[in-house]
């Protein structure tokens, strides 16, 4: 796990439940600093989902704009990741999601990878995307981009159905779905979340009266 940032802070992935024989294996970096926060910068304890900050030998130096690098650094020199995780009693670092892709649902904190993970159950979806999606009331709902698999017909009603079976809560259903054939990426193949979010907000003011 790491970043262009920061490089390399834990080695190794594992599946569900395996938490524990990562930690065993490898661990922390030698040197590396890992720490999860609150929103006001304090540390959380074990099991706790915050913010993963990082601080070690290998971390960059700072962006061209030096507002962007003071921002992206606390007073002890930790980087602020962007990333939503905990650490466990072994010393795993969990990573669960974006700050950016958390949805606000009436005050609600909604993880788009959370989503995401539940909609890529289904056997006939090959990949999907969750954003916010503007709301008048609520402020922003769920949205789900879906890639069907080559062959499959996949409707909001199926996808739907496994999530009522799954027992989700309610308020973490996708309030619309948009099927298409690919998703925007970067050159590194990291999917532009930032064109999907203008992509529904656009279909959105289209809709208003």
């Amino acid at each position: 796990y790491g970043s262009s940032e920061a490089p390399m802070i834990t080695l190794g992935f594992c599946a569900p439940g395996q938490e524990r024989l990562a930690a065993e294996t490898d661990g922390e970096i030698v040197d590396y600093e890992v720490r999860v926060v609150d929103l006001e910068g304090r540390t959380l304890g074990i099991g706790q989902e915050g913010e993963i900050c990082a601080r070690g030998p290998a971390l960059f130096l700072g962006y061209a704009d030096a507002v962007h690098s003071a921002e992206a650094f606390d007073s002890e020199g930790f980087f602020r990741t962007g990333d939503i995780g905990y650490v466990t009693a072994d010393n795993a670092v969990v990573f669960t999601g974006r700050i950016k892709d958390l949805i606000n649902r009436g005050g609600e904190k909604i993880s788009a990878k959370e989503v995401e993970d539940l909609l890529h159950q289904h056997p006939g979806v090959m990949n999907a995307a969750v954003v916010a999606m503007p709301h008048a009331r609520l402020g922003e709902t769920v949205c789900a981009y879906v890639i069907p698999k080559p062959g499959q017909v996949v409707t909001a009603a199926d996808i739907t159905a496994l999530l009522d079976a799954a027992g989700v809560a309610k308020q973490k259903y996708p309030e619309r779905f948009i099927f298409v054939d690919d998703f925007p990426k970067t050159a590194s193949g990291k999917v532009k979340k930032d064109l999907l979010r203008a992509d529904v907000r656009a279909r959105v003011d289209r809709a208003a009266p």
